[in-house]
């Protein structure tokens, strides 16, 4: 059952990194737009970027390979309202509800911010610990 999981879990983290690689063309796509100093060497560096977590041929257990995959699932995430915008109000309830849905764009600028700092230190995190792993088993292997 373990080995049939192996290929999806790849599978999913390949459609992960096509939503990565769409995203950093989109970011700079955004800085050419508003002519910020960018430049080629810079888009080609980009394209160039190693996004393994793990080196090649390295052999994990399925289970370390799961908990992987949940903490980088986990550390990426979208800034939207926790619930459904909603007012138990009969009469009020409408303009309340109006006026949470147009604060929340307004507050969405405002956090997005913060909240991309925290992504990129979950997304650090992350890489931490895959490191920590490698030279963990390198360690053990030289040992024996």
């Amino acid at each position: 059952m373990a080995e049939q999981s192996v290929p999806f879990l790849r599978e999913n983290s390949t459609n992960k990194l096509f939503r990565l690689d769409a995203r950093a063309r989109e970011a700079l796509a955004e800085r050419l737009e508003k002519r910020t100093n960018v430049n080629f060497e810079e888009i080609e560096e980009v394209s160039t970027l190693s996004r393994r977590l793990f080196p090649v041929g390295l052999e994990l257990d399925f289970r370390t390979l799961e908990r992987f995959r949940a903490l980088a699932s986990f550390s990426q995430f979208q800034l939207l309202p926790h619930t459904q915008i909603t007012s138990h109000r009969r009469f009020l309830g409408p303009i309340i509800v109006a006026l949470k849905r147009l604060s929340w764009p307004i507050l969405q600028v405002h956090l997005r911010k913060s909240f991309e700092g925290q992504q990129e230190f979950n997304a650090r995190v992350v890489e931490a610990l895959a490191h920590n792993v490698v030279a963990t088993l390198e360690g053990s292997r030289e040992k024996n």
